[in-house]
Formats: structure tokens, C-alpha cells, sequence
């Protein structure tokens, strides 16, 4: 299939390739409406979405953004324009963490500063429902099935070293000054 949109770039790539690709869908991109309009292939423009600047951009700018509905489907909009593409790219690249002056005490970004988390979707795959209902709406406006393949999750559980092994590595003294730092902060979880 060969996609349409007015320039590309790096966030263009990063996001259709995570739609099309991680699905099995084989895409061509162009900003090229000559080359476009020639095609006999299979092809599609956004063009003729309502999308905000995010992905035409190569910078990142200050933005309002808020939870929005596009096709029935909640997605972030982009100074009230519900965009599931740059969506998806503003989750995937983390953006946010780039704007966002609050951080923990390690200078981390904090969880509970996310949109996500503010909008309940911190336990969700929203870039894959957003990519779902991309490939659903294409699907209907280009009148054919893209034959997608679902990609199978995988859970792999991890664990924190540096507590599992906070005392055992450290020799001497050490080790019990990090125990007595430890129990004069009443840091019960890490003793």
C-alpha cells in the first residue's frame, strides 16, 4: 500500500511503522501527491484526516493537551484535535517525560504525572488499540482488508537487583553502614 502524507519525516516512519509494520502490513510512504495520484497500487492518504501538527513537526512544542474521542475511541487530542496517530507517537517516544518538570527525588519522571495514568489508561495498550482503529478505519475508507497479523504478547517479569543484592556485595565496613543507614531511615523494605 502506498501512503500519503505531507511530509515525511522521522516521527511519520517511527509511528506508521509501529501501525503497518508490526502488523505485516507492507507500506510504501510518500509526500509526493504526483507520485501519489500515478500509483496504481493500493493506496491511502491522510490528507484527508483532521490530525494535529505533532507528527509534522520536528521539534517539540508546548501543546494543550486533552483525552478526546475519535471514531468512538479515546485518544489524546492536540489543542482539541483528536489525533490517534500522534498519539501514538507521543506515548511510544515519551514525550511528555521531555515537557514535564516534576521528577522523584532521583530525578525520574513520576508515573502518576502521565496522561495516561490521568486517564486511566496506565494498565492499558492504548498504542495498540489506537493502531487497531487506524487499520480499521483504512480499511473502511479504502473499501478492502489490509490482512493484518496481531503481534502475540509476551510477559516477561523482572526484578530489582540492586535490592535483591543491597547488602551481600558490599564488604567490610561497608555493608554495616549501609545497614545502620538503613535502619536510622526506618528503610524496613530494603533491610
Amino acid at each position: 500500500m502506498l501512503i500519503f502524507v505531507p511530509n515525511i519525516n522521522e516521527r511519520w516512519i517511527y509511528t506508521l511503522d509501529f501501525i503497518f509494520r508490526l502488523r505485516g502490513i507492507e507500506y510504501n510512504i510518500t509526500d509526493s501527491k504526483e507520485e501519489f495520484d500515478k500509483s496504481d497500487s493500493s493506496k491511502f492518504s491522510f490528507s484527508t484526516w483532521n490530525l494535529g501538527s505533532v507528527l509534522n513537526e520536528n521539534k517539540t512544542t508546548k501543546q494543550t493537551i486533552s483525552k478526546e474521542n475519535w471514531k468512538d475511541v479515546e485518544c489524546l487530542g492536540f489543542d482539541k484535535i483528536a489525533d490517534p496517530l500522534s498519539s501514538i507517537f507521543y506515548v511510544l517516544s515519551r514525550m511528555e517525560e521531555y515537557a514535564e518538570t516534576k521528577v522523584d527525588k532521583h530525578g525520574r519522571f513520576e508515573g502518576e504525572s502521565s496522561l495516561q495514568y490521568k486517564y486511566g489508561w496506565l494498565e492499558q495498550c492504548v498504542c495498540d488499540r489506537w493502531a487497531q482503529a487506524i487499520v480499521t478505519q483504512i480499511e473502511k475508507e479504502i473499501n478492502s482488508t489490509l490482512n493484518y497479523q496481531l503481534q502475540k504478547g509476551e510477559i516477561i517479569p523482572t526484578f530489582d537487583i540492586d535490592n535483591t543484592y543491597a547488602y551481600s556485595l558490599k564488604k567490610g565496613s561497608r555493608k554495616y553502614l549501609s545497614i545502620i543507614k538503613d535502619l536510622l531511615s526506618l528503610n524496613l523494605r530494603r533491610l
